[in-house]
């Protein structure tokens, strides 16, 4: 489809043109440099036309533009944008690969229109509420369907201690090359009930066809708490509560404590419970192929510390994507993909469904003394 413009031309100009509409102005000192005229239309290639030599009056012709032809995953299959009638959020795995987290659904945050994506807390690898279509549940579950390269995939937390585990996260995000997150009530005629809170399709890269490409990318970062309040030091906290005994009528009580030596404790929590924690993300891959056959092979390692003591995120993963064209109409293929995720984290009360007893607590605390030892 192609869409016929016709201009009224002035040197060095730029122009975002309308459709079915002239285009007129007045240009004074143009540059002797100047002699290109863009032409440019939502969803149409743009074209660069020079104008030295020419007429006041032109017409030029706008191709359609690789916009209207790049192709959306549903669940059915795949269909070109222009032909798309479902609600259907797009992004590019690109935009999240080199963001700084545990899991790709936590980059997916403010990049699709319609989708509420909140991160509860700072604990490394918590899986972030995600809402598609609202809070409203027939399986007590708000969570979308997600589906990685076809296959429905468990999206709950799976810890049993007071480290946070997201089973998402065993998906390297450098492996990811888009997201179609689907909004409306058809996904339900493709997944069932299972989509009634919405679907996220994930597909992973393939290789191409040429000669064998290999790419690496890293990041390095540090991760500390910022905006600490500031709080009461050990003499001003007791001068407090000894102020409120008075207020009440009452003898000062409290003294503070002493070390060995006779000088005062003064414990400040925050450098026994925060750090600085150090990160580092690697990940290597290898793409390539022929007319039959293609590959992509991916290895990746990740290493980061959050900002509370004892808390640390590593994973290991290695992806082999091959695919092989049997015959004309026939297609085969394979998706191989290993992951091996350690997530420690101390009890931060951050994760609901764990309670520590009191004592146990204490001993992952450095420098708290128990039963007087």
């Amino acid at each position: 489809m192609k869409r016929l413009l016709t201009l009224f031309l002035f040197m060095g100009l730029t122009f975002l043109v309308q459709a079915q509409k002239m285009v007129s102005g007045t240009v004074t000192d143009v540059p002797a440099s100047v002699s290109v005229l863009v032409l440019s239309y939502a969803g149409y290639n743009s074209k660069e036309v020079s104008v030295s030599g020419m007429t006041a009056n032109m017409s030029i012709t706008l191709s359609e533009g690789k916009l209207l032809e790049e192709v959306v995953v549903v669940g059915y299959g795949i269909q070109r944008k222009a032909d798309l009638t479902g609600s259907v959020a797009s992004i590019k795995g690109a935009d999240i690969a080199i963001a700084p987290v545990q899991s790709f659904d936590q980059a997916l945050q403010g990049r699709a229109a319609g989708v509420q994506i909140t991160t509860p807390n700072g604990v490394l690898n918590n899986p972030p509420v995600i809402r598609v279509r609202g809070t409203n549940s027939i399986n007590l579950n708000s969570q979308p369907l997600i589906v990685i390269d076809g296959v429905p995939t468990y999206s709950g937390d799976l810890s049993v201690n007071s480290a946070a585990n997201n089973p998402l996260a065993n998906i390297n995000p450098a492996d990811i090359e888009s997201f179609e997150i689907l909004k409306d009530a058809s996904a339900s005629a493709i997944y069932g009930s299972r989509a009634a809170a919405g679907v996220i399709l994930i597909t992973t890269k393939k290789g191409k066809k040429g000669s064998t490409r290999v790419s690496y990318d890293g990041w390095v970062g540090q991760t500390e708490a910022l905006r600490l309040f500031d709080m009461l030091n050990a003499s001003q906290y007791l001068e407090v509560k000894n102020e409120a005994l008075a207020n009440a009528n009452n003898a000062a009580r409290y003294i503070g404590g002493q070390d060995v030596n006779g000088n005062p404790i003064d414990t400040r929590w925050y450098d026994q419970t925060h750090q600085k924690g150090f990160s580092h993300n690697h990940n290597l891959n290898f793409s390539g192929g022929n007319d039959a056959t293609t590959y992509y092979l991916s290895v990746g390692y990740t290493e980061q510390e959050g900002f509370l003591k004892g808390s640390s995120f590593d994973r290991t993963s290695s992806r082999l994507n091959l695919d092989h064209q049997l015959m004309k109409n026939v297609k085969v293929g394979t998706n191989i993909s290993y992951a091996n995720t350690v997530n420690a984290g101390p009890n931060s009360g951050s994760i609901p469904e764990f309670t520590m007893e009191p004592t146990l607590a204490a001993t992952l605390l450095p420098g708290i003394p128990l039963d007087g030892d």
